[in-house]
């Protein structure tokens, strides 16, 4: 068994530790270390109506368990909509993997 203190041993768990970082990135980006909460655009499309709004989210924990469903067909679901004018998302981290959501907003007609 590995010491704690062992070099070896302290470097493979900063290399895992690196890695579920950066395998939870943003769908814009990166982002701070200890809490992000932005909004970014994601698509647009020709229909002009922007009535109804539908949401949908998927959360991440610890970057080994996620669930949800942050597609736009669940959001378009959601919100009842059978045309959609825009999609935009909103995305909050805390310390970088330890919680993440993302919910993709759409609206519509």
């Amino acid at each position: 068994m590995a010491e704690v203190f062992d070099p070896m041993y302290k470097r493979l768990v900063f290399t895992l530790l690196i890695s579920l970082g950066i395998s939870c990135v943003a769908p814009g980006g990166g982002g701070a270390v200890i809490f992000n909460s932005f909004s970014g655009p994601f698509q647009a499309t020709s229909n002009a109506g922007r009535g109804k709004t539908g949401e949908a989210s998927a959360y991440c924990m610890l970057g080994l368990v996620c669930f949800g469903d942050c597609s736009i067909n669940k959001a378009s679901q959601e919100g009842n909509l059978t045309k959609v004018a825009a999609v935009d998302y909103h995305y909050t981290s805390i310390l970088g993997f330890v919680f993440n959501k993302t919910t993709i907003i759409v609206t519509g007609e």
